[in-house]
């Protein structure tokens, strides 16, 4: 059982799903296995959220293995642990101290997910889906 909580936000909530969506559209093998890689990041954050290196606005990133994803999170006075991005790496070029911010002031909401503990509702967002149109467009 995880010792604190999780809360995502809803964009990262979102971003998570469109990631998960584009791996499962090519592999169900692969989308199981990030989702999988996701609950291990998680575990390892909840374990020792202070472990990985502090980044502006009080965050963290933890780097997934095997994935090209970056959870971008932060540990709340409560010791819940709030996931604010799971980012492309390609996209943490341009996550901007403005966007960061703006995303700190919007509302979260805790989900989980039937085959990891963790619920992620059904949306997209235009960062990832521009993503998955720039390399569609390369094949």
């Amino acid at each position: 059982m995880l010792r604190n909580r999780v809360e995502f936000h809803d964009q990262a909530g979102a971003e998570y799903d469109a990631a998960f969506d584009w791996y499962l559209e090519r592999s169900p093998d692969a989308a199981l296995r990030f989702d999988a890689e996701v609950s291990r990041a998680l575990k390892l954050i909840t374990r020792s959220p202070g472990r990985w290196a502090l980044g502006s606005h009080d965050t963290r990133r933890f780097l997934l293995r095997q994935f090209p994803f970056i959870l971008v999170y932060r540990e709340l006075s409560d010791g819940h642990i709030q996931v604010l991005a799971v980012a492309h790496e390609q996209e943490t070029r341009v996550l901007e101290e403005s966007s960061l911010a703006a995303v700190l002031k919007v509302q979260t909401m805790p989900f989980l997910n039937s085959s990891s503990g963790y619920f992620v509702p059904r949306q997209t967002i235009p960062s990832l889906q521009s993503v998955r149109n720039m390399e569609r467009s390369k094949v």
